[in-house]
């Protein structure tokens, strides 16, 4: 059981750099292209906050036990954008096929993007939101604060 425990802890290792070197590649091609058209801007948003959710989780877990708590705090740059830059992304897809926003969405994606600055500050600077890392055999994380409801429903 144990070696099966070390297998995975490893492989799940791997495919975590794996995952943050492709969508960094990813996003460096995506540069490459006229980022002027707004799906080019927003897909490139998208790789870069999974970028890096996914670099933050592969160093915290290879992280001394005293600098995991930053690693896993700062990977929430990626956390609390994500959701946005989703919808970005598809409001940009939208537009692009004739569907384009009749300032709705538009104003949902600007209002969405200052409440996921307000959850990246409550994550990075108060306990409120996630507080003191919990370094187990295989992982690593922060422990769910008061208002991790609420940002759970925005992410949903």
């Amino acid at each position: 059981m144990a070696y099966l425990l070390q297998f995975l802890v490893g492989a799940n290792q791997i495919l975590t750099a794996g995952i943050a070197i492709t969508a960094f590649s990813l996003l460096l091609y995506s540069l490459t292209f006229n980022l002027r058209d707004r799906v080019a801007r927003a897909f490139a948003g998208l790789l870069l906050f999974v970028t890096v959710v996914y670099f933050c989780e592969a160093v915290a877990n290879t992280a001394s036990a005293a600098s995991v708590g930053l690693w896993l705090r700062v990977q929430w740059l990626g956390i609390a954008f994500i959701p946005v830059t989703y919808l970005h992304f598809t409001d940009a897809l939208l537009a692009t096929v004739g569907q384009p926003s009749r300032g709705r969405r538009r104003s949902a994606i600007r209002l969405l993007y200052v409440l996921g600055g307000g959850f990246l500050l409550a994550a990075l600077v108060t306990d409120i939101l996630v507080y003191d890392p919990v370094i187990e055999t295989a992982t690593v994380h922060l422990k769910a604060g008061p208002l991790f409801s609420l940002f759970m429903v925005y992410f949903l």
